[in-house]
């Protein structure tokens, strides 16, 4: 299931090395872990996390648990967005999402880029044209976990 939402802008081709040293110098991060977080390297990832000193939530779903990443709430990912959009989402920097689903995630990144939101990043393999910052299509996940990797290594 695919859907379009209209609007000119579209994403920035995320930089491995580049991400990392914003990630580092920014104040507020925070992170979204959803139910395919358990297909990233949880290492790499959890490394980022910590690194970037972010805040991080993760939705109600079940992948979320397996990954052993510290968390500051737990909340539906709409309530999440939500939240975001009505009272909080200006205070991060940089929003960064990891393990949404594809098709969950082309809606909420529209939603957000109607509210003001300084950067929104997605760490999805795939590529998400209504974030500020998303990979190209990786189908090689080895590509991917090197790219990742990168990220926690600039930081």
């Amino acid at each position: 299931m695919y859907g379009e939402t209209c609007g000119r802008k579209k994403a920035s081709e995320l930089k491995p090395k580049a991400l990392g040293k914003m990630l580092a110098r920014a104040e507020n991060v925070l992170f979204i872990l959803a139910s395919e977080v358990d297909r990233y390297p949880s290492d790499i990832l959890k490394e980022i996390v910590e690194k970037s000193n972010a805040t991080v939530y993760k939705t109600e779903a079940a992948g979320t648990e397996k990954v052993d990443i510290d968390t500051d709430a737990r909340y539906g990912l709409m309530e999440i967005v939500d939240r975001l959009c009505n009272e909080m989402g200006e205070e991060y920097d940089y929003i960064v999402l990891a393990g949404v689903p594809y098709h969950i995630e082309t809606r909420v990144l529209s939603g957000l880029r109607s509210y003001g939101m300084k950067k929104v990043v997605t760490l999805n393999w795939r590529h998400q044209q209504y974030a500020d910052l998303s990979f190209p299509n990786m189908p090689d996940a080895e590509r991917w976990k090197k790219s990742l990797n990168e990220i926690a290594e600039n930081l």
